[in-house]
């Protein structure tokens, strides 16, 4: 077993040089593309689809709770913020 420079087989990079030979082909190209990788993509994404619906039903909930703990906190700071402002008139007048 001879090895290349890369440490890489001597036999695995002619098969790898006769791949990338083969896929300069046009034809032979579209060929895997249309019969391997098209139907592996979709049958992926068949398969993903549900969990992809479901992350993004979290990721929704999320900015919509976000968003109402933020209004919540604007809203209860500024009753917060006028009682304090009361109290403090109210010691200013005991004053």
């Amino acid at each position: 077993m001879t090895s290349s420079s890369s440490g890489v087989p001597v036999w695995v990079e002619k098969l790898l040089d006769r791949g990338v030979q083969l896929l300069q082909n046009e034809t032979l190209r579209r060929k895997v593309q249309i019969q391997l990788l098209d139907p592996l993509v979709q049958y992926i994404l068949e398969r993903m689809f549900p969990y992809l619906i479901l992350v993004g039903v979290v990721f929704g909930l999320m900015i919509l709770m976000s968003a109402s703990i933020l209004v919540l906190l604007v809203v209860k700071g500024d009753v917060v913020s006028t009682a304090a402002a009361a109290s403090a008139a109210t010691a200013v007048r005991a004053i």
